[in-house]
């Protein structure tokens, strides 16, 4: 096995994970973002967020990224996978999945 071969594994790997959770094709706009974020889509669970490796520097830059903790930050061959542990990423995730609002406003009010 080469390198490659590794990588388009893990890509396998994380396109099977996201079909599984029903991830969500959404773009920028959608998450509350500036259009320049990212371009096309990302893929969202209320878990996970996450963009294509090249679309990660515009993400971090625009979409204030930068600020997510290294913890909540995973990159995985062509992917980087954002957890919602990240109250950012939780922010953004709550323009689709409208549960994790009300759990942001319980968390700033406990």
């Amino acid at each position: 096995m080469d390198m490659q071969d590794l990588i388009d594994g893990v890509n396998g790997m994380v396109a099977e994970f996201l079909s599984d959770n029903d991830a969500q094709e959404v773009d920028s706009k959608a998450l509350g973002f500036d259009g320049r974020a990212f371009y096309g889509k990302a893929h969202v669970t209320p878990e996970v967020f996450a963009v294509r490796l090249e679309s990660d520097r515009s993400l971090q830059y625009y979409g204030g990224f930068e600020y997510v903790d290294k913890d909540c930050r995973t990159v995985m061959g062509d992917w980087v996978l954002y957890s919602a542990e990240s109250r950012r990423v939780r922010e953004h995730l709550s323009y689709v999945f409208e549960e994790l609002s009300d759990a942001e406003s319980e968390e700033e009010y406990a």
